[in-house]
């Protein structure tokens, strides 16, 4: 991180050595080529097309390619002069002879000046190598750094990964354990219910068993079985039954558990109604025996339906009243406070609905807390004359504290009823006749069709006028093509 913040000040300096060093190389450049300049215009150079004094080593440039000139032999003066050679040519002589000498001088200093930027050149390539060699350098160490990193967070991420790895592991080994113990719970249970259906297959078995004496295999066994009191049984009053022993306290309970409507959308007549009620007062006499049917078997079998009825309703109201205390018990365990955040109630448990007994015992105690709940009351009888209709010897030691401490209600003379109300009889009236003649039923048909031709040109012009507002509407909008 130190070296990657120093880098670019590092650079900066290089570079204005770099610079300094070569303004200083130029200035020094100059001022050769200025000396020879000045040279140059105080003796001039050879000339390549010129012819070369014998003797003489000229160095030098040519104007026209600018190539060094040079010569063999070194320059020779010549001291002895004959006696009649001008003196014009002497002088020119030794202007030649001084122009050799300057342009043999430049040629040294040029030479020298080579040699240095050579030797410039190759220090320069070196510097620059340096540089490129330690940009490198700093360009692999911040690369280093950088891989360094990446590769501690790949450590950091592969730690991690680990971690997560080993508590997913413990995750599942504790899931896999809770599992197991949720199947060994649910195999205890399972185990106790099919216990418990096996003893019930087996209580129904042990039933049939019983009841198997009284079955009727073959069907002389059914001919004989069906004598004329046992059709009056069976057929005569509504849940009858033959083969088993019978009244029974069960016998009707289950007539009084259902409770329908026909809602059927043909209604039927009055003499539709009275002709049923004829067909059941005829079906009656040609099927119940007056000689069987004595007014006391009548009245036994009055008052088992009674008590059977009486049942079902203590068991019903026994219901409705266990599921209110749950309510409240649900209410004011999930009650909220003002400012407090509203608690979500639970959905309410129906398994004691399956528990017969209790509901029974419940719709007991409301029975002995409110008699006029269930019965009807005669009040100008007196109480030691009050028959009971309700036999309670099984539940006695749990209603023996709960007694009635109201008012004297008279003798129960019926039941009422619990939750029930009687359904609409829904009674249907014929069409009333068409007494009109045929030019009135021609007159209105003819309305009829004029009606409907004029309610199909006005919606005809409605949506003429609809797609012309339409169109209008569309010839306004602006063109976003």
């Amino acid at each position: 991180f130190f070296l990657t913040r120093q880098l670019p000040e590092i650079r900066s300096a290089r570079r204005s050595n770099r610079e300094q060093q070569t303004t200083s190389m130029i200035q020094s450049a100059m001022h050769t080529r200025l000396q020879a300049s000045l040279a140059r215009s105080r003796g001039g150079l050879w000339r390549a097309s010129r012819p070369r004094p014998s003797g003489v080593m000229v160095h030098g440039l040519s104007y026209h390619s600018g190539r060094v000139l040079s010569s063999e032999q070194p320059i020779k003066v010549r001291e002895k002069w004959p006696a009649n050679y001008p003196e014009e040519m002497k002088e020119k002589y030794y202007a030649r002879i001084k122009a050799q000498e300057a342009a043999a001088d430049y040629n040294e200093r040029r030479k020298a000046y080579n040699e240095q930027v050579k030797i410039l050149r190759k220090k320069y390539f070196e510097e620059v190598q340096q540089h490129k060699k330690e940009d490198q350098e700093g360009k692999d160490k911040k690369q280093q750094i950088l891989t360094r990193a990446r590769l501690e967070r790949m450590r950091q991420r592969n730690i991690r990964s680990g971690k997560n790895a080993i508590l997913q592991e413990q995750l599942r080994l504790e899931q896999a354990q809770k599992f197991a113990e949720h199947v060994a719970q649910e195999q205890i249970k399972r185990d106790e219910r099919n216990e418990l259906m096996r003893q019930a297959h087996q209580l129904a078995i042990d039933e049939l068993e019983k009841e198997a004496p009284l079955w009727l295999m073959s069907p002389e066994e059914v001919e004989a079985a069906f004598t004329p009191e046992a059709e009056q049984l069976l057929w005569a009053r509504p849940g009858g039954v033959i083969g088993a022993p019978n009244p029974s306290p069960d016998a009707q309970f289950w007539q009084h558990e259902t409770h329908t409507w026909q809602m059927t959308k043909t209604y039927k007549l009055q003499r539709e109604l009275l002709l049923e009620d004829l067909q059941q007062e005829i079906y009656d006499d040609a099927n119940l025996d007056p000689e069987f049917w004595t007014p006391e078997r009548m009245a036994k079998t009055i008052e088992l339906e009674e008590k059977a009825r009486l049942r079902a309703d203590v068991e019903r109201v026994g219901r409705r009243e266990l599921l209110r205390k749950q309510q409240r018990m649900i209410e004011e365990q999930f009650t909220t406070e003002p400012g407090e955040i509203p608690k979500a109630k639970p959905p309410p448990d129906l398994k004691f609905l399956a528990n017969q007994e209790a509901l029974q015992l419940e719709g007991a105690s409301v029975l002995m807390e409110d008699p006029t709940k269930f019965f009807v009351f005669d009040e100008n009888a007196k109480e030691e004359d009050d028959p009971s209709l309700l036999d309670f010897e099984e539940n006695a030691d749990a209603n023996a504290d709960k007694k009635y401490r109201g008012p004297t209600l008279g003798r129960p003379i019926g039941l009422k009823k619990i939750g029930k109300k009687n359904f609409p009889l829904m009674v249907g009236k014929l069409p009333p006749e068409d007494k009109r003649s045929d030019r009135e039923k021609k007159q209105a048909e003819r309305e009829e069709r004029l009606l409907m031709a004029a309610r199909e040109k006005q919606a005809a012009e409605m949506s003429v006028d609809l797609a012309a507002e339409n169109k209008s509407i569309n010839d306004l909008e602006p063109d976003v093509d």
